[in-house]
């Protein structure tokens, strides 16, 4: 596989990721308030978050690199698990933001659940 097409597979998670920064870098990103009425339904969407993230690096990961299934499952796990980490890290910075221990344990869960996910529908193809 050519250099080009590695790094093109990596596109989308990367893509995914800068807005994962860019929304976590607002002080009232758009959309926060919208399922206030849900209790801890922050944690919903950290989950989402990276249920998507872990995917897409689950697939850049076979990908580009033919990484074995449940090796690429775990990478994607811990590379997406270090990154919301660093991004939890990030937002004690950012104005009416802070750094939430359950934030980041969401973002575990949803890639754990995200790599898992593709790991059982790659098993069943």
């Amino acid at each position: 596989m050519s250099i080009f097409k590695k790094l093109s597979s990596w596109v989308p998670a990367v893509l995914f990721a800068f807005g994962i920064f860019y929304m976590s870098s607002r002080s009232n990103p758009p959309g926060a308030g919208l399922f206030e009425f849900i209790p801890n339904s922050d944690k919903l969407v950290h989950m989402t978050e990276y249920f998507i993230l872990s995917s897409l690096i689950y697939f850049a990961l076979r990908k580009a690199h033919n990484i074995k299934t449940n090796k690429a499952v775990l990478a994607a796990v811990l590379i997406a698990s270090l990154y919301g980490m660093t991004d939890e890290y990030h937002q004690s910075f950012v104005p009416e933001r802070s750094m939430d221990i359950l934030d980041w344990a969401a973002d575990i869960v949803g890639a754990i659940i995200g790599a898992s996910s593709r790991y059982k529908v790659r098993i069943e193809k």
